[in-house]
């Protein structure tokens, strides 16, 4: 629902009445940016850092579980947030993608 909110505040110029801009037609661009708005909403910098400690795929599954937040949206998000790397960003998505 905080993906979705996000398309509500910052992209309903773009959207038909009674909708909103997600779809399949939307610029990845746009989801991205929904996708990042969703995950700070729901995992502030400063909780994400509280419980980041351990970056095996059980702890990071763990604490997605704890957070309310799928487990690729996680992995991306300590990305965004620079508590990982490019390489263990890569290493946690393949679990995800196997």
């Amino acid at each position: 629902m905080a993906h979705e909110f996000c398309h509500i505040l910052f992209d309903r110029t773009r959207a038909r009445k009674l909708s909103h801009v997600s779809g399949a037609w939307t610029t990845a661009r746009v989801e991205k940016r929904a996708n990042a708005f969703a995950a700070m909403f729901l995992a502030s910098r400063t909780a994400v850092k509280r419980s980041f400690s351990d970056t095996s795929v059980e702890a990071v599954k763990k604490q997605a579980e704890m957070l309310d937040l799928g487990y690729t949206a996680l992995v991306e998000h300590l990305f965004n947030l620079g508590l990982i790397g490019e390489a263990e960003r890569d290493r946690l998505r393949a679990p995800a993608v196997g």
